[in-house]
């Protein structure tokens, strides 16, 4: 359970993971069964404008409203890639289905 943070990557697992991914996802809410969070582990670098992080963790859930305020906001549009695993994303009453190496861009203000 580390984190780690210099100018340039931070890498945070454990009871920090949490933390970290709302320091740079937002206003989110994370749902791990039991002790699942341990594992998991962020790891977030700036990448000129935009920021490139990857999430590695057990099956979780994530809840969020309003993650930003408005579009020009920072990280305003958020793209997901699916590189293993299932996932579900839901936006507007809607679902998708998410399967390794599948993708999508959304706007977290919405």
């Amino acid at each position: 359970m580390i984190m780690v943070e210099d100018h340039h990557v931070t890498v945070s697992s454990g009871q920090y993971f949490a933390e970290s991914a709302r320091k740079f996802f937002g206003n989110i809410k994370l749902g791990f069964h039991a002790d699942d969070d341990a594992d998991a582990e962020l790891m977030s670098a700036p990448l000129g404008a935009c920021r490139l992080s990857r999430i590695t963790a057990s099956p979780h859930g994530v809840k969020a409203t309003r993650v930003v305020q408005r579009s020009h906001d920072v990280d305003s549009i958020k793209l997901i890639l699916q590189l293993e695993g299932q996932s579900i994303f839901e936006q507007d009453g809607k679902a998708f289905a998410f399967r390794p190496k599948s993708w999508i861009v959304y706007d977290p203000t919405r």
